[in-house]
Formats: structure tokens, sequence, C-alpha cells
């Protein structure tokens, strides 16, 4: 057997809900610090995969500071201790994610989790979620505030595990794509596939089903 590296993305890929709790979280910290302006769910799912922090800067108005960013993404990651029971009451593994995550598993290929998010509220997601016996600690990698990117992390886990073989990358971002065969999700609910730029070379295919990722194990 030719042994191979599935890399997932968390956020839109392997779980769902969570954009209402980032949208319930983001509007409290504008209240916190009196802005009028609000979040709402199609903000911020045109959004997802996106660093927190740009999601303010979408919002307000051209000429707020970094320093005022930092204060509402500093109140929204105190809000991970604070008021987790948001997260808890709208994220849930997506369709089929279970089934898919045991079955690359018992075929016995490898999967690692590098998702835009720090690496504490990292480890409270994957225990929400029930993925501790997939994703164990180094086959998770939060990278917000990290400097790195997916590929960079990519990289290092594959420097330092000489064994993997081919790499299955998938997400709902061309930024997740980093395999030699990949898989660009959109939810089944009808949303958009999120757009891949004409200068994109890596292969990949289009789905809305999280089991057909599962042709890999063959190919």
């Amino acid at each position: 057997m030719v042994r191979k590296l599935f890399v997932w993305d968390l956020h839109g890929t392997l779980e769902e809900g969570n954009e209402m709790a980032v949208v319930i979280r983001s509007n409290l910290a504008l209240e916190n610090y009196s802005f009028v302006e609000r979040m709402d769910l199609p903000f911020c799912v045109a959004r997802t995969g996106k660093p927190w922090p740009q999601y303010f800067r979408d919002l307000l108005p051209l000429g707020t500071s970094e320093g005022v960013i930092t204060k509402l993404h500093d109140w929204c990651k105190t809000s991970d201790r604070t008021r987790w029971d948001i997260v808890r009451g709208y994220t849930k593994p997506n369709v089929n994610a279970l089934e898919v995550l045991s079955a690359i598993r018992g075929a016995g290929h490898e999967q690692i989790l590098i998702s835009v998010t720090t690496p504490e509220a990292l480890d409270k997601y994957i225990e929400l979620l029930g993925f501790e016996r997939f994703f164990p600690d180094g086959r998770c990698f939060g990278i917000c505030g990290s400097g790195l990117s997916k590929m960079e992390v990519l990289d290092d886990f594959v420097g330092k595990n000489r064994g993997t073989g081919r790499i299955i990358g998938i997400g709902d971002s061309y930024h997740d794509l980093l395999g030699d065969n990949n898989f660009l999700y959109a939810h089944p609910d009808g949303r958009a596939f999120r757009e891949v730029p004409e200068t994109f070379v890596k292969p990949y295919e289009r789905v809305r089903d999280l089991s057909l990722v599962l042709k890999s194990l063959n190919g």
C-alpha cells in the first residue's frame, strides 16, 4: 500500500455552524467597543478561512487603525475562554466528516489538520468535535499568529516525517489545496465554491460531499 497524507482544513470543511458563533462573538466585541457596525452570516461565510482580524478590516471604515482591529480580535480570542458556550451551541462535525476521517484512519493513512486559528482554540475545537483520535498532538496545527503559511507548516511536517507519500489536500479555499491531488469543498447547502486564481496550477476537484475524498484511498 502506498501511504498517503490527507491534509485537512477545519472551518467550513470538517465543521459546520461555527460561522454563526463568529457572527455573535464579533458583534459582541463591536458592541463592547461602541461600534454601530454589525456582521451577519453571509458576510462571515464569505470570509471563512481568512484571519479573524480581516473580518473587522473589511467591515469597519477605511482608515480604522490596526490598534483598534487588534483590540477587537483580542476580545474575540478572550471569548474562547469566556463565551465558549456560544461556539458549543452552534459548531458540530460537518456532514460525513466523522465517517470519512474514520475510513481514512482505518485504511492506515496519515491525516493532519492545519487551521488559521490559535493552537489553544484549535485544541478546544478538536475536543468539541470529537476529533481527538484523528488529530492527536503533532497532527494538528493552529497557525494564527505564527507568521507561517499552511504550506510552510506542511513542508516542515513532511521534512520531519520522511515516510510521507502522496499528499491529498482538502479545504474550502485554494490556500488549502496543498497536495498532489486536492479537493475544493463547498457545503451541500448550496453556497458557492470559493474562487481559485487562474494562475493556480495544482490539480483539484470541486466536491460538495466529503465522502468523495475517499476515492483517493485507491488512487
